[in-house]
């Protein structure tokens, strides 16, 4: 079982990616394939519910606390990255869509508060 426990990130990464990649591939499906897209997309909501707030997030001592942070904080980085690369293209094509922003700024406010609790 050791194998099991070295590759469950990068299978749940890979599925992540799969199911995310399918479910932005279906959207110029017609309506007739309305029950595929729809599971689809529960699945892909679930998977990455599942991977965003549910795994892995019981550390069992030091080491893997301080890899959880780093984790969370390569996250929030690459979050942050595209969310600003989103922005600015949409800006660019005059099509802002009101999300992106919302977002980003959700994110700042909550490690800013996150800052300031912890002091």
């Amino acid at each position: 079982m050791k194998w099991f426990s070295r590759i469950q990130e990068p299978a749940l990464a890979a599925a992540a990616l799969m199911f995310t990649l399918a479910l932005l591939a279906t959207r110029n499906m017609s309506m007739s394939d309305m029950g595929l897209m729809t599971m689809l997309g529960l699945f892909t909501v679930a998977l990455l519910g599942y991977s965003a707030f549910v795994f892995r997030e019981n550390p069992a001592d030091e080491r893997e606390h301080e890899l959880s942070l780093v984790a969370s904080k390569y996250a929030y980085l690459v979050g942050s990255v595209v969310l600003c690369v989103g922005i600015v293209v949409q800006t660019l094509d005059h099509t802002l869509d009101p999300w992106l922003p919302v977002v980003l700024a959700s994110m700042v406010i909550a490690k800013s508060l996150a800052y300031f609790i912890r002091k």
